[in-house]
């Protein structure tokens, strides 16, 4: 039995250990180098906003809170502003944040609100490390 169980973990062990090494760099450096976008750790990225108007709503009001939001103790936003395009972009810093948009409905004032959050994933291709900015689109539309 010891004949046999020494060569099979032998085998085992230099299968495991090429398996890993020539599926190293593919799993972590990617194949099109042009998906490093830095190199060196990013600390913002875009978020993009979509907003919808229409004959009530020719612009709209709206907040972006750092975090998710919670209604029930709102803290101050990090932007308030008012929308005139349909769709813009605007740089932050990575993280997770929350879109509040003030739409109106009649007489009522109707609250759309949408999370999310910029992160990056780093690749590692030696010698050096890489990092693609993982945006985060925020379409905040009023349902009819």
């Amino acid at each position: 039995m010891n004949r046999f169980f020494r060569p099979f973990c032998l085998l085992f062990l230099v299968s495991g250990l090429l398996f890993t090494v020539s599926n190293c760099r593919s799993s972590s450096c990617p194949d099109d180098l042009d998906e490093c976008e830095y190199f060196s750790k990013p600390d913002s990225a875009l978020i993009h906003l979509s907003f919808q108007f229409n004959g009530e709503n020719r612009e709209v009001p709206y907040e972006i809170y750092r975090g998710t939001i919670n209604l029930d103790s709102l803290r101050a936003p990090v932007i308030e502003d008012v929308a005139t395009t349909s769709e813009f972009s605007m740089l932050l810093p990575i993280g997770r944040y929350t879109v509040k948009a003030n739409y109106l409905r009649g007489s009522d004032t109707v609250w759309v609100i949408r999370g999310g959050r910029t992160t990056y994933r780093r690749f590692k291709c030696e010698p050096d490390e890489c990092y693609k900015v993982i945006e985060e689109d925020y379409a905040i539309f009023l349902n009819d």
